[in-house]
């Protein structure tokens, strides 16, 4: 950055994935509003930052979801060590053997 550029003024691009179909909802979604993608996100950013109620309300009830979510998995893969402990008690197998059956175990179930 040169001297001559003040601190917020250069233009940042922020960029993310999503699906080939959700950006297609998106583009029909916001056409119907007569609104570009650019100007939706500007007007999302300026909402957060400057904690619309409106925004405050979607973040808090987002927050809750992926803390009920985390909560599940945490419980899941309690459970999974558990039944670990158990087989490898009931069974006798080594740490080898056990890494085996995680790597089955998270082939199958990646989302775990």
């Amino acid at each position: 950055m040169n001297s001559d550029t003040q601190y917020g003024m250069t233009k940042k691009n922020i960029v993310f994935k999503e699906t080939d179909k959700r950006h297609a909802e998106l583009k029909t979604r916001l056409n119907y509003d007569n609104m570009g993608i650019t100007e939706f996100f500007q007007m999302v950013v300026s909402a957060y930052l400057n904690n619309d109620d409106g925004i405050t309300r979607i973040m808090d009830k987002h927050k809750e979801s992926r803390e009920t979510n985390e909560k599940t998995q945490r419980k899941m893969n309690r459970n999974l060590i558990k039944k670990a402990e158990l087989s490898k008690a009931k069974f006798g197998l080594n740490e080898g053997e056990v890494e085996s059956i995680f790597d089955i175990l998270e082939k199958e179930h990646p989302d775990l």
